[in-house]
């Protein structure tokens, strides 16, 4: 499986002393007039395997910084992956191939994606514990991971995305900069109960405090109570797309196709 181009580094999570395995999927680069003097970016610090080894970020040299700095990203979308204790990463391809081809296949576009392996999950160091359930520490660790990309980029909007458990952390997690919009596939409804009697806040209550929220579900979902999400809609509070046919996971062509027609919406709006 090839990857859209992206930047593999370890970036230091809510706890300074635990790093973070990410990936920060880049458009094009666009080269201001005033910049013309400046060397051509080169791209060698970019990968598209599957099985590259991450750079931690103390290490990446002021050079590629600066050329990252320069990128032109004017959108930023930090993602979060489903529950690691059920193989949930950064690679599933709801992310790593859908949400790809929504942000870069269909037009030119100055978003960078910012997705990132949870504590104890691929090259991700700490634990997220015993049974992963506490999503506090997650929550903490998405808004360290956006906060160093909007440092580093100085997007002019922010969005988040959360897939199934990833909806969590995406509602929750604390940021000191309004955000945009938020997508969430899939987030199981009937997992909330649990997960957020750990969380900083309820499901509702972080619904009420985001004005721009879009919900995609299949009408097969084995873990999504479709009631629940209708019920959300009709009240105005979130925006309900419906992918006919499909279940949790989207893996059947016509499935994937349709959740990256909506994902595509999403993100042109």
């Amino acid at each position: 499986m090839r990857l859209h181009p992206n930047w593999h580094i370890l970036l230091p999570s809510s706890t300074p002393s635990i790093y973070l395995e990410a990936r920060v999927y880049l458009p094009p680069a666009r080269q201001s007039a005033e910049d013309s003097t400046v060397p051509a970016i080169t791209h060698s610090f970019l990968c598209s395997s599957t099985s590259s080894t991450a750079v931690r970020i103390d290490d990446v040299s002021s050079d590629v910084l600066q050329q990252m700095r320069s990128w032109g990203v004017r959108r930023l979308i930090t993602a979060a992956h489903p529950w690691q204790k059920l193989g949930g990463n950064l690679l599933d391809p709801v992310i790593s191939q859908c949400l790809t081809a929504a942000i870069y296949d269909n037009a030119q576009t100055g978003t960078a994606l910012v997705t990132f392996n949870a504590r104890g999950v691929g090259q991700s160091g700490g634990s997220m514990g015993i049974f992963g359930l506490n999503t506090v520490p997650g929550e903490k660790d998405f808004a360290a991971v956006e906060r160093f990309a909007v440092d580093l980029f100085k997007p002019e909007e922010i969005r988040r995305f959360g897939y199934s458990w990833g909806s969590v952390p995406a509602l929750n997690a604390p940021s000191a900069t309004p955000v945009r919009s938020i997508l969430l596939v899939s987030p199981p409804s009937t997992l909330f109960t649990l997960t957020t009697m750990f969380s900083s806040r309820t499901f509702k209550k972080a619904l009420e405090s985001v004005n721009d929220v879009t919900i995609i579900y299949g009408t097969k979902d084995q873990f999504t109570g479709v009631g629940a999400f209708e019920s959300l809609a009709r009240r105005g509070e979130v925006t309900c797309r419906v992918v006919d046919g499909a279940d949790h996971f989207y893996r059947d062509s016509t499935s994937a196709r349709q959740l990256v027609g909506e994902m595509w919406r999403w993100h042109e709006k």
